[in-house]
């Protein structure tokens, strides 16, 4: 999944430590591995450079802006009249404003106090809560693709994998969770870089394979949960699928124990 993460910090140190710990944890999950991190030492400078609203924007901002305490929370109030649905979670050293930013209204995530020392792991379980959140509202997104001249709709969660048509290289197959084989007109690296923000990965040059409805890895080998279907990974991506896979089981098993 590609977010867009925004960090208001006015302390040129802090900002690149916050960076540094942001891009950490960004490289240690791959469904975060598209996204990208913007930072700001001021808040008019956030202001002009706000995004189109979006659930996959991050905000993450620091209280005191310049000597102004509350100069995070005002911009907070900015960022969630223009984008109701993205995420905000404030960094701070004056916890006695707590209350303050429930007062604000603006539905922060969470309120991480610098003076703890623990924000890295405060920052990884956020990014976690928020890839489940996003896992569960795209668990029954339709995706539209194009055969020919006919237009067809489909769960991500019914593909498990795309294969390349090698009778014609632009485009590719699809196969359904019912064995399903459908022609659709996309090439794999077209596939690949429109769905960067679900759970899949370029297994073989000649397969795109969803992660979430992957059962196991034997050998040379993919079996997907209908029990009847296969697909092959590389020798060189297994690793990496392995990799995926793992993180995305974790994410699982967390939101399973928080239940």
């Amino acid at each position: 999944m590609k977010f867009n993460i925004f960090l208001l910090e006015d302390n040129n140190v802090e900002r690149q430590q916050f960076k540094q710990i942001l891009q950490a944890i960004i490289n240690s999950k791959h469904a975060l591995s598209h996204s990208v991190i913007t930072s700001f030492a001021n808040t008019d400078s956030l202001n002009r450079h706000l995004p189109s609203p979006s659930s996959r924007n991050i905000f993450i901002l620091d209280l005191e802006i310049n000597g102004e305490p509350q100069a995070g929370l005002k911009m907070s109030q900015v960022i969630r009249q223009h984008d109701p649905q993205a995420y905000i979670i404030f960094l701070t050293i004056h916890d006695e404003f707590l209350y303050q930013s429930y007062k604000y209204r603006v539905n922060a995530l969470d309120f991480i106090d610098k003076k703890q020392g623990t924000i890295r792991d405060d920052l990884t379980k956020d990014f976690t809560t928020i890839l489940s959140q996003q896992q569960r509202s795209q668990n029954g997104v339709k995706l539209t693709f194009r055969n020919n001249a006919s237009v067809f709709r489909i769960a991500v969660n019914n593909i498990l994998y795309f294969e390349t048509n090698h009778d014609q290289r632009r485009h590719s197959f699809l196969i359904t969770d019912n064995n399903e084989r459908l022609p659709i007109n996309a090439s794999l690296n077209q596939l690949a870089d429109q769905l960067t923000e679900y759970h899949f990965y370029r297994s073989h040059r000649s397969f795109l394979v969803n992660i979430d409805n992957i059962e196991e890895i034997q050998d040379s080998t993919i079996r997907f949960f209908n029990n009847a279907t296969t697909c092959p990974v590389s020798r060189l991506k297994k690793r990496g699928l392995i990799n995926a896979l793992s993180q995305i089981n974790n994410h699982s098993s967390r939101n399973n124990d928080n239940i």
